[in-house]
């Protein structure tokens, strides 16, 4: 059941949290292999492989995107080992890391022994070479003397160490605990970790980019399914957001701090576009913020930029927007469709527009079917110059393949999913084909796929066409 859809949403997983060498697996030479899911390519059986080329170059490309430059983490966390080995109760890292990333804050883990080479500057954590707003040590029974040291050494000098829900009792060693530490640093619930750890890096500057759903504020209240990375370079920066939320849409603001970051450049790594656009119509209302984007990530979303001086952009010849597109309309796409089953049989199905499309691996349909769906009908567009058009795919399985008057639009997965037909789309009468692809599970019914939701097969939603200006 594994199919391209949701290799998709664990590329988007792995990548926004630092990921960028990947190693596929399950090219197995035997056929079924129960050891080696998802079976790419299958000698040939499984009719998502096509698809899963684009895949490989969409992680190819983000990958090589995010490889560069500096990862910007807002606090450094320590390791839990050291206390959790010394057989009292831990808190986890993970725990203080699911805080701060609910809320769009990133994090590096670093083990007790790094701090023996760490030091402060101006109040900031230095770590070879990276600089971190403050120190979180998690909740511990016990704590490692040379922790304890390294706080009450670099404290003073301005470092902010955040305890979470309790103190330590002694240190691992059998020592007790100082009172000298006791009043050095500040122990918070885990869940108020987010908003000390923005508050500082508001104090010191140092918040180069943040994402936020409430008016004014620059931190997000009700989107804690968001993922959101920053990497610095010598010339701007670049960030990845990702909705995790497989149901929920974010709509949210991206706060950008530097006003000489006055242009942002979008890419689109799944199809290998980009577009760039001026900020100077995006002032933000947040203070120490110079610019507000205004974003609408669908669930499964990813979504790439770049940011750079404007005039960086013009000196390399590049094409530049004074806004971004603005949608103007949303029309169902309601079509006749003439569905092929490609099996030998070659049987075909009619599916009557305005009823709703059905799981074709469903009951009273074809359950023990491994292949393709072949959807074809026609629509009609009064297009409009000076417009841009997108097809949005809002549900299907497990993935697709569109051409829109015999031009190939390429495959799409994991949905909602848009494709940009300006150019392939007409005036009048259009005739589209969208073969949907389904995963193995129908024909081989494995074991591991009973821990997983298997999704109907084929367009379950009517496309819908949108109109920008």
């Amino acid at each position: 059941a594994e199919g391209n859809s949701l290799m998709k949403w664990l590329t988007n997983h792995m990548l926004v949290r630092g990921i960028n060498e990947f190693t596929p697996h399950a090219f197995s030479m035997k056929y079924p292999d129960p050891d080696c899911p998802p079976h790419f390519f299958a000698g040939g059986n499984n009719p998502g492989f096509p698809c899963f080329a684009q895949l490989m170059h969409y992680m190819n490309r983000s990958a090589h995107l995010l490889s560069e430059g500096t990862h910007w983490a807002d606090a450094a966390i320590l390791y839990h080992g050291e206390s959790e080995w010394s057989g009292g109760k831990t808190m986890f890292f993970q725990k203080p890391g699911r805080a701060l990333m609910e809320k769009q804050l990133d994090y590096d883990v670093i083990p007790a022994y790094v701090l023996a080479k760490a030091g402060v500057d101006n109040g900031m954590l230095v770590v070879s070479g990276k600089r971190y707003s403050c120190l979180i040590l998690p909740y511990a029974e016990f704590m490692d003397e040379s922790v304890i040291s390294f706080v009450e050494e670099n404290v003073p000098k301005g470092l902010k160490v955040l305890v979470t829900d309790a103190l330590p009792l002694g240190t691992i060693q059998g020592g007790s605990l100082s009172e000298n530490f006791r009043k050095l640093v500040d122990v918070i619930p885990v869940e108020r970790l987010a908003v000390e750890v923005a508050k500082e890096e508001e104090s010191k500057g140092l918040r180069r980019m943040a994402v936020t759903d409430t008016e004014g504020e620059s931190l997000s209240e009700h989107i804690p399914f968001l993922r959101f990375m920053t990497i610095c370079r010598e010339d701007g920066l670049t960030a990845m957001l990702f909705n995790e939320s497989v149901s929920e849409k974010a709509c949210v603001t991206l706060l950008v701090r530097n006003p000489k970051l006055d242009s942002v450049t979008v890419y689109d790594p799944w199809h290998n576009q980009a577009g760039s656009f001026e900020l100077g119509n995006y002032s933000s209302s947040v203070e120490g913020y110079a610019y507000g984007i205004p974003l609408i990530l669908e669930p499964g979303e990813a979504f790439f930029l770049c940011l750079e001086p404007e005039e960086q952009i013009r000196n390399a010849g590049r094409k530049i927007q004074n806004a971004f597109p603005k949608l103007i309309r949303r029309e169902m796409v309601d079509i006749d469709w003439l569905v092929t089953v490609e099996n030998e049989e070659q049987t075909k199905l009619k599916l009557k527009a305005g009823e709703p499309l059905p799981n074709l691996n469903g009951r009273g349909y074809f359950p023990g079917f491994t292949g393709s769906y072949l959807y074809e009908g026609c629509f009609s567009v009064n297009k409009e110059n000076k417009r841009e058009y997108m097809l949005v795919i809002p549900e299907a399985s497990d993935c697709v393949q569109v051409s829109l008057n015999g031009r190939n639009l390429g495959h799409a997965a994991g949905f909602p999913a848009r494709l940009n037909i300006t150019e392939a789309v007409k005036d009048g009468e259009n005739q589209v084909q969208i073969r949907a692809a389904t995963t193995l599970v129908w024909k081989l019914k494995d074991g591991a796929s009973t821990h997983l939701q298997v999704r109907a097969s084929g367009l379950t939603m009517a496309p819908v066409l949108e109109i920008y200006e």
